[in-house]
């Protein structure tokens, strides 16, 4: 009986030093309170809470959002570039509004940064309108 209590204890032991090693290595997330409808890599988003950030700490992890209400999450893409390490400003969401639609453009944070790329179609039709507006919603952590 002893033995059996001993044996249970180390595996408890393993399994709580393993899930403090994994958990050490999760990468930074953020958050923002999106306050309008917007597109992100081909997909529609519904204004509200929104988290981002890799799957790992890694340049060339997947990137993704994460509804927070709705709890769906989906990948972006992939981030290629590190962040500008400030962390002062955890960073910003930047979306530019083409006729009266939202798309996220780019993502900058402390730990990693990315462009998204458009469909060629709405590049050629922000091409043709003059003005279009940039808004940048701030992320924390």
């Amino acid at each position: 009986m002893n033995r059996i209590i001993r044996q249970t204890g180390f595996i408890v032991l393993c399994v709580f030093a393993v899930s403090m090693g994994v958990s050490a290595q999760t990468s930074q997330q953020y958050r923002a309170e999106i306050p309008f409808n917007f597109d992100a890599a081909g997909r529609h988003y519904s204004a509200g809470q929104y988290s981002v950030g890799p799957l790992s700490s890694e340049i060339g992890s997947a990137v993704v959002l994460r509804d927070l209400q709705k709890r769906n999450a989906r990948v972006l893409g992939a981030n290629t570039r590190s962040g500008n390490n400030d962390w002062d400003n955890p960073g910003t969401l930047t979306f530019v509004k083409i006729n009266g639609q939202y798309r996220l453009s780019q993502i900058s944070t402390a730990t990693f940064s990315m462009k998204m790329k458009a469909p060629k179609l709405l590049v050629a039709e922000a091409e043709k309108t003059p003005a279009s507006e940039v808004v940048a919603i701030r992320l924390t952590n």
